[in-house]
C-alpha cells in the first residue's frame, strides 16, 4: 500500500457541554510531536484550534527499499497540500471536511483531544507539547511547489475522468457512499469509494501488478477477477506469496489504526481495487468482490 492512505476520521472542532451550555470556544496555536504505535513514522503536528487548520510534518522510518521519507501537509481551512519534495506536491480540493479528512485530521486528532483534556487514543504518545506564543503566517499557507498530483472530491457514482473504475453501487447492505475522490500523479489515476466501514481504491496495476496467489471470483459484471487477501498484524505489515515462483510480497499499511485487521486486492485484467477498513475480513473479502460494478 502506498503512502498516499491513512484511514481517516472526521476532525470535531466544537462540541456542546451539558446542561446546554456551549463548551468554550478554543483558540491558540499548539506544537506536538506524536509517536505512532507502530513505530512507522515520527509526526509534528502544528494545530490552530480556533480554526481547525493544521500543519503536519511526517518523517516515514524503516520503509524497505524507500528509505527515509519526510512529506508536509498544510491544510488552510479551504484547500490543502503535500509536499513530498521541495518542486513537489499534490493538491487536495473539495469541501472543508474532506479536505481536512485527506490531509490528515486522524493525525490531528490526538493534539485537539490534548488540548481539551480528553483521553488520548490507544497507543498514541505525544511528546513535546505546547502552546506557542507566536506563529509565523506561514505557518498555515499551503504549498506554492509545482502540483505534481491532485486528490479531488468527486460525486459517488460519477464515472472516472481516466480508465475504468468499480464501485458497490448507491446502496451497499443498506449504507450509502459517504465520500468519492479521484486523484491522479506520477502511477497514474486512483478512483477511491468509502462507505460506512469500507473503502474500496480502484486503480491501474501497470508494471505493479501484484503477482500473489488467490481466489478466482466473478465481479458483479461478470469479469473474472483474482481475491488475495493479506492478514495485517497489529504492526501494520503483511505479506502474500505466489506458488508458482516462490516470490513473496510484504505490504506496509500506514494507518492510523493499531490494531490488526485485514487487506484484500482484486485483481480484475489491468486494474486492482483494494478493499480495506473494519468491514474487510478473510470471509467477507470475497462476497464484497463479487459485489463491485462498474461506475
Amino acid at each position: 500500500m502506498c503512502l498516499r492512505g491513512l484511514l481517516v476520521a472526521p476532525l470535531v472542532l466544537a462540541g456542546c457541554a451539558g446542561g446546554g451550555h456551549a463548551a468554550p470556544k478554543l483558540h491558540g496555536v499548539y506544537r506536538a510531536t506524536i509517536r505512532d504505535a507502530r513505530h512507522h513514522a515520527v509526526r509534528t503536528i502544528w494545530l490552530d484550534a480556533g480554526t481547525g487548520r493544521f500543519r503536519v510534518r511526517t518523517v516515514f522510518r524503516r520503509i524497505t527499499g524507500v528509505g527515509r521519507v519526510q512529506t508536509v501537509t498544510v491544510f488552510d481551512g479551504r484547500t490543502a497540500t503535500q509536499q513530498l519534495a521541495r518542486s513537489r506536491s499534490i493538491r487536495i480540493t473539495g469541501s472543508p471536511q474532506f479536505v481536512a479528512d485527506r490531509a490528515g485530521a486522524d493525525v490531528v486528532a490526538p493534539v485537539r483531544a490534548k488540548v481539551t483534556g480528553s483521553p488520548l487514543p490507544h497507543g498514541v504518545s505525544i511528546v513535546d507539547f505546547r502552546r506557542l506564543r507566536h506563529a509565523s503566517a506561514a505557518l498555515f499557507r499551503t504549498s506554492t511547489s509545482t502540483v505534481t498530483g491532485t486528490i479531488r472530491q468527486v460525486a459517488a457514482g460519477r464515472p472516472a475522468d481516466a480508465g475504468s473504475a468499480y464501485w458497490l453501487g448507491s446502496v451497499w447492505r443498506g449504507t450509502t457512499p459517504a465520500i468519492a475522490s479521484e486523484s491522479t500523479g506520477d502511477a497514474g489515476t486512483t478512483y477511491e469509494t468509502a462507505y460506512p466501514g469500507l473503502d474500496v481504491t480502484v486503480e491501474r496495476a501497470g508494471a505493479a501488478a501484484l503477482g500473489c496467489d488467490g481466489a478466482p471470483v466473478h465481479l458483479a459484471d461478470g469479469s473474472l477477477a483474482t481475491v488475495v487477501v493479506i492478514p495485517i498484524s497489529s504492526k501494520g505489515t503483511g505479506q502474500c506469496s505466489s506458488s508458482s515462483d516462490g516470490s513473496s510480497t510484504a505490504v506496509l499499511v500506514m494507518s492510523s489504526d493499531t490494531g490488526p485487521g485485514t487487506l484484500a486486492y482484486v485483481v480484475a485484467a489491468d486494474t486492482v481495487i483494494s478493499l480495506s477498513g473494519r468491514a474487510v475480513t478473510p470471509e467477507s473479502a470475497p462476497a464484497i468482490a463479487r459485489a463491485l460494478r462498474p461506475v
